[in-house]
């Protein structure tokens, strides 16, 4: 989108809409990121006690959405993306 205000330095056009695309949904689970943390400081005493909340709060849903046999395999996945994430391999 040429002349968007959301478009990434650079833009070229369709050429490079892929590039464009991995930036969009860069910065929307950066924001989204954010947001659950800033809703998360809400139910909380102090900000020490984010990190704990969130990781709880998302194993409780893993359990909800995927069923306790598959939580295992959810959690492995998770390891190993942030592994790769890491090492540059998912940006």
């Amino acid at each position: 989108m040429p002349g968007s205000p959301i478009s990434p330095p650079g833009w070229g056009g369709t050429e490079e809409s892929l590039k464009w695309a991995k930036w969009a949904v860069r910065k929307l689970r950066q924001r989204y990121r954010e947001l659950f943390r800033d809703e998360i400081a809400h139910t909380v005493g102090r900000p020490e006690e984010i990190d704990d909340e969130s990781r709880h709060l998302l194993a409780v849903l893993q359990k909800k959405l995927l069923g306790a046999e598959h939580v295992e395999i959810a959690n492995s996945l998770d390891v190993l993306s942030g592994f790769a994430r890491s090492r540059g391999a998912l940006d």
